[in-house]
């Protein structure tokens, strides 16, 4: 069972230009997930057209949102972030499903230290290892 469910013009919106270039929302695209990912300790919210193929809900993806948010109840010893990742499916009746993957498959660890968090800021065109 989905997760949530986004409609057409939502799906448009948050895949972008459809390539495996995650992309930070903007906030008027990121309201369109805002509803099932609302936290106050949100940091951003990524979406992309063709997100990894290894996620466990793999058949007929074709788009993937990860949410960074600071870690609400940090232990001792804990990264101050969590990552997670969720996959959109093809539609059906309802919409576009979109499922949590709970064995992670984000970008970042799901367990991430704010210089993890810098893979989601390198653009295509940035040279290797920064320079």
């Amino acid at each position: 069972m989905p997760n949530f469910y986004i409609d057409d013009d939502n799906f448009k919106s948050l895949i972008g230009d459809g390539y495996w270039s995650i992309q930070d929302l903007p906030n008027d695209r990121a309201e369109q997930v805002r509803p099932f990912l609302a936290s106050d300790d949100t940091i951003g919210v990524f979406a992309s057209g063709c997100p990894p193929t290894s996620s466990p809900h793999a058949s007929n993806v074709i788009g993937g949102i990860d949410w960074v948010r600071l870690e609400s109840n940090l232990k001792p010893g804990e990264p101050p972030l969590n990552v997670y990742h969720f996959v959109i499916k093809q539609p059906d009746e309802h919409g576009y499903p979109v499922y949590a993957c709970r064995n992670g498959n984000s970008i970042a660890p799901h367990w991430s230290k704010w210089k993890n968090i810098d893979v989601y800021l390198k653009k295509d065109d940035d040279p290797p290892n920064g320079g």
